[in-house]
């Protein structure tokens, strides 16, 4: 691969210009420049890279979500899914949950892309004489795009969830008996997944799931979870270039956005981010437990 962009958290972009890698939003006047990528991760570091994007040589060049190791790429793994012998119960249920998979890719994609554009926009703005100096932190209101991408992954990851147990059934439930109406009920009775992974799957609903299923009810039954009027808030980094925070509450249990609270900084991008990754491990255990990997084409 020829590298030649990568988004980070925080909407960091990184780009090779003419042999030398610039932050797109920094201000050009005092932009600082790295000889390799290697040199402008570490600057920007501990932020992790989320998006990198693949230079062609025919067609388009090809932007590429990142698993939160850095080093895996989102999709492939999406693909690994299928890319195996599948039986005709399961063939479905398999290809269900890769969609959805391939939805949270897309969304959490194109929410990265709004991060990098609205700090590059946020950085021109500042430009004008006049606010220049108007210091390090910032309010950038009306951004709703991240809180329509953010709205979308939480549907498709939360779907994700619930879609494994059909996965989960044919291998491990009774056959006299209906799929059970949810992820959560599944675990909560009889059947036969083993202990390992029954345990894997109990940890990722209570450390992701719960916190999804909040959010997920407060946004498609009640409130949105954006901060303020879909404000993003801008701070500037050392090295000179804007950063995006896109804030949702702490709280979106209470499903009211006078009560929502947003103490503890939670952003956005991140949070969907690693839920994504959590989703995808899940997804890879359980058809791995259904499909195993001797069966593989």
């Amino acid at each position: 691969m020829k590298i030649i962009r990568a988004v980070y958290e925080r909407g960091i972009e990184l780009r090779l210009d003419s042999g030398r890698w610039t932050i797109s939003s920094a201000p050009s006047a005092t932009r600082a420049t790295f000889s390799s990528l290697q040199a402008a991760a570490a600057a920007v570091s501990p932020l992790r890279p989320i998006l990198v994007t693949d230079k062609r040589d025919c067609g388009e060049n090809l932007t590429l979500l990142l698993r939160c190791d850095g080093v895996k790429y989102f999709d492939i793994h999406v693909s690994d899914l299928v890319n195996r012998r599948l039986t005709a119960q399961l063939l479905y249920p398999v290809y269900h949950l890769a969609y959805l998979l391939g939805a949270i890719s897309y969304h959490c994609q194109k929410l990265a892309e709004w991060y990098a554009q609205i700090a590059f926009r946020f950085c021109e703005i500042r430009q004008t004489p006049g606010l220049r100096d108007a210091g390090d932190v910032g309010i950038f209101s009306y951004q709703t795009e991240p809180y329509y991408e953010f709205d979308s992954l939480v549907g498709a990851a939360r779907r994700s969830y619930d879609s494994a147990r059909y996965v989960l059934w044919q291998r491990f439930g009774s056959r006299n008996s209906p799929t059970p109406g949810s992820l959560k009920r599944l675990l909560k009775g009889p059947s036969n997944i083993p202990e390992i992974l029954h345990e894997r799957l109990t940890t990722s609903w209570q450390n992701f799931g719960e916190m999804l299923t909040d959010y997920r009810d407060c946004i498609h039954h009640y409130v949105p979870v954006d901060f303020g009027m879909a404000s993003a808030v801008m701070r500037r980094h050392p090295l000179g270039a804007w950063t995006t925070t896109i804030r949702i509450p702490d709280n979106p249990e209470v499903r009211s956005k006078k009560q929502f609270t947003f103490e503890l900084g939670r952003d956005a991008l991140t949070f969907a981010w690693e839920l994504a990754d959590e989703v995808l491990a899940i997804a890879t255990a359980v058809v791995d437990a259904a499909v195993p990997r001797q069966q593989d084409i």
